[in-house]
């Protein structure tokens, strides 16, 4: 990724959520920075998600986690 150049765009290095709102609406440079940043960050999510896929392609490793939902001892009992 390329943080740095996005980083002094922005002028600094907080990437909050409030940060790159403030920085979206200061003018089309920023905005540009922020969507480039955001942009890189979901492309390097899509990458780690595709690595953990074929690493274990029979296994579906942190599904619940990434559907916001938490595993208990319920969910594998039988009816």
């Amino acid at each position: 990724m390329r943080l740095k150049g996005t980083a002094k765009t922005l002028g600094g290095g907080n990437f909050s959520r409030p940060a790159l709102e403030q920085a979206m609406v200061r003018g089309e440079r920023e905005w540009d920075a922020v969507a480039s940043f955001c942009e890189a960050v979901l492309l390097e999510e899509a990458a780690e998600r595709q690595r953990a896929h074929t690493s274990y392609p029979g296994r579906r490793a942190g599904l619940s986690r990434h559907l916001g939902r938490r595993v208990s001892r319920d969910d594998f009992r039988l009816p």
